[in-house]
Formats: structure tokens, sequence, C-alpha cells
């Protein structure tokens, strides 16, 4: 449902691109190929982010509205799990939250770890 309404809201507001569906096996081999998984909460939040600031609620349908605030919660407990596990927002300065893309997908040079005092004193950074 997320994606249809990611889906629905791009194509009314970018009427001159033609958007193609691709089926669950077309669209699994693509991730596996090209693209790189989340490896922090926070890469996951912020994508999560966009991905529920992509769909307007005016332009969706009723079981893609339900859909969207299971997102909202889904959201809402990553805060929660970050907050508890680290006894701080997961969009604080402390974090790698201004590191990472809002987007869907991350991008090489984005971080490994949550924290920027960790992430600054990475062997690799």
């Amino acid at each position: 449902m997320l994606n249809t309404a990611n889906m629905d809201c791009f194509a009314y507001t970018h009427p001159h691109i033609r958007l193609v569906e691709s089926g669950p096996v077309a669209f699994c081999k693509r991730l596996d190929r090209y693209k790189r998984p989340y490896r922090t909460e926070v890469q996951l939040y912020k994508s999560l982010c966009a991905l529920y600031c992509n769909i307007d609620q005016k332009l969706i349908i009723s079981s893609q509205r339900e859909a969207r605030q299971q997102l909202r919660c889904i959201i809402g407990n990553i805060e929660y799990r970050f907050y508890k596990a680290y006894g701080m927002e997961i969009d604080d300065i402390r974090t790698v939250y201004a590191e990472c893309a809002f987007r869907l997908e991350p991008r090489d040079d984005e971080p490994s770890v949550c924290l920027m005092h960790d992430w600054i004193y990475l062997p690799s950074a």
C-alpha cells in the first residue's frame, strides 16, 4: 500500500514522468544488485520519514491512509526505542541524523553507526 501511495502521489505531482511499477521479483533484484541496505536505525528512520512525507494525505485512498498511519506508528516506535537505547532523540545533533539522506535509498558514504562521536573516530571515516 505504501509503495502504491508513494507512486500515486509522485505521478500526481510529476504528470510528465511516466512510472512503471516493478513486480516483486524485479524490485528485489534491483535492491540486491545496486542498492546498499540500511545499516543503522538512523538511516531506516530517515528513509521512513521521507516516505511518510512523500505520501500526501489528500491524494490517497482509505486503505493507503491506513498504511500511512501504520507507518507513522512505526516511525514513533523507532523514535521511542532509540531514546530508550541512547538517552537522546534520534534527530539530536549528537547522532548521525544530519549525515543521512532524507530519501529511500542510503548514500554510499553514510555513517555505519548511530552516534556522531562513534562515527568521527572510526578508522574508515
